[in-house]
């Protein structure tokens, strides 16, 4: 809307609220002036005088009601569009569009130099993942952009969207492991709330399902049971042992097995890549974070991952 046009409807508003205004106030003034006249109380110029009361009244009254109806409206306009002190919710419109018309890698494109411009934005992150996750049907990338997400301090209703979404996420793949640990986190997470329930709920029903409250051959050892877990690694386990360093904060274990090849292959079973590898004295991989949720519920041990 142009300026000239807005100032043209401000007029024509102020006209109409002086035509009803000033019309009832000098009605209302007649009225009360023909009932001092009739009862003698004033005369004809006092009557007179009353009426022109009135008539200033209105006009005095017009302009103060007229600014008060356009702060009035202008502000219930900025509540109905987002334009005032409330936040929109993240729309992504170009994106949706793209993908309502079947064009998903343009769409993907689309977020990620949305997301090359704002990286902190985890909407924009989870909604590319939930792209990848449903129409690439890339779970791997869309696990990893989910794990992300969670990595950037989400929002408390960021953080529980994306415990639900990996937790779908395995459920469909067939990931039992990686379902159980994520069923384990969000337990852990929202402990005695319904949601926390029933992931626990869950999480019970999954392990009978398997038969086993770990997987076989998987053990949890303490940090002053290294030798234990050395020796179950040899006879051919998979140990993880407790360290009693922790890196950045976090607590850390270690992932011990018989040699590289078993070790390689429970630490692919938990999503650790090959170069993580620690060749130091005693071949091992160092777990952290969901890496040691995933291994803490093969071993049967639902904790969280802040505390040994």
């Amino acid at each position: 809307m142009s300026k000239g046009t807005r100032h043209l409807g401000e007029r024509t508003q102020m006209l109409l609220v002086a035509v009803v205004l000033i019309g009832a106030t000098t009605a209302i003034a007649g009225a009360v002036a023909y009932l001092l006249f009739q009862r003698r109380e004033v005369g004809l110029p006092g009557a007179v005088g009353v009426v022109l009361l009135g008539l200033v009244l209105g006009a005095v009254l017009t302009p103060l009601i007229s600014a008060g109806t356009q702060r009035s409206s202008t502000a219930l306009v900025k509540v109905i569009t987002g334009a005032g002190n409330l936040t929109p919710a993240p729309s992504y419109s170009y994106q949706e569009s793209l993908i309502a018309r079947g064009k998903y890698a343009e769409a993907e494109q689309a977020f990620q130099e949305h997301l090359a411009r704002e990286p902190d934005d985890l909407d924009a992150r989870m909604a590319l993942a939930a792209l990848i996750r449903d129409h690439l049907r890339d779970v791997v990338r869309a696990e990893r952009l989910f794990l992300e997400a969670r990595a950037r301090t989400p929002t408390p209703t960021q953080e529980f969207a994306i415990a639900n979404a990996l937790i779908d996420l395995y459920r469909r793949t067939g990931q039992s492991g990686r379902e159980m640990a994520e069923l384990a986190r969000f337990a852990d997470r929202y402990r005695g709330s319904d949601g926390g329930n029933r992931a626990r709920d869950a999480l019970r029903r999954l392990k009978q399902e398997a038969g086993d409250e770990g997987d076989r051959g998987w053990r949890y050892f303490g940090s002053r049971d290294i030798r234990a877990a050395r020796a179950w690694a040899a006879e051919g386990g998979v140990a993880v042992h407790e360290n009693i360093w922790k890196s950045r904060g976090r607590r850390t274990c270690h992932l011990l097995a018989r040699g590289e090849p078993e070790l390689l292959a429970a630490a692919r079973a938990v999503g650790c890549e090959d170069r993580w590898i620690q060749r130091t004295r005693t071949v091992h991989f160092d777990l952290v974070e969901v890496y040691l949720e995933r291994a803490l519920v093969r071993c049967g041990v639902v904790a969280s991952i802040t505390s040994g």
